[in-house]
């Protein structure tokens, strides 16, 4: 691709780009906020609509309590852990939609093999642990559990701090 070309093309995006219109009221922009919220996995917001938000405040302060926040610092990073455990609470809901995909996907497929339901769900088990569904939910954890032991050993290094500095405090 010659450089002329890449210049027409960044061109010709921009003039596309200049006669979208987009939403114009505050409730369409809202509601196009929300295009990429699909799995809530990496959506701005932990608390996705149509979850109980007293459900998600009593978690919230599950986690304040068992951590003990001293700051504003290791308040985030309180809040920061219980929203990825939010996140991962959907983990076995989307596993079993997948799983449910793969069941239709067999039943489609012509295969003497699979005659009864059992024969579909063991059919579908044995396909989804290669499945893309598997995989992204797979990353998502992993990606989560990292961070959240992350976060779990800086503020417990915060704690233990804040004991050594309040005992030579009292020593002092």
């Amino acid at each position: 691709m010659s450089a002329t070309t890449s210049l027409l093309k960044i061109a010709a995006s921009r003039a596309n780009g200049k006669l979208s219109k987009g939403p114009k009221t505050d409730a369409g922009k809202h509601i196009s906020s929300l295009n990429a919220v699909s799995h809530g996995f990496t959506a701005k917001h932990a608390f996705l609509r149509g979850e109980d938000p007293q459900q998600y405040r009593v978690h919230h302060e599950m986690y304040c309590q068992h951590y003990g926040p001293i700051n504003d610092f290791n308040r985030e990073m309180v809040a920061e852990i219980a929203d990825l455990n939010w996140r991962l609470r959907r983990v076995p809901a989307f596993e079993a939609l997948v799983l449910a995909e793969e069941i239709r996907a067999l039943a489609t497929e012509p295969n003497p093999q699979f005659t009864t339901k059992a024969a579909f769900v063991a059919g579908a088990l044995v396909r989804y642990p290669q499945t893309n569904g598997r995989a992204l939910l797979r990353r998502y954890t992993n990606k989560f559990n990292r961070r959240i032991d992350e976060l779990h050993t800086r503020l417990e290094g915060a704690r233990h701090l804040a004991q050594l500095r309040s005992i030579q405090k009292i020593a002092a």
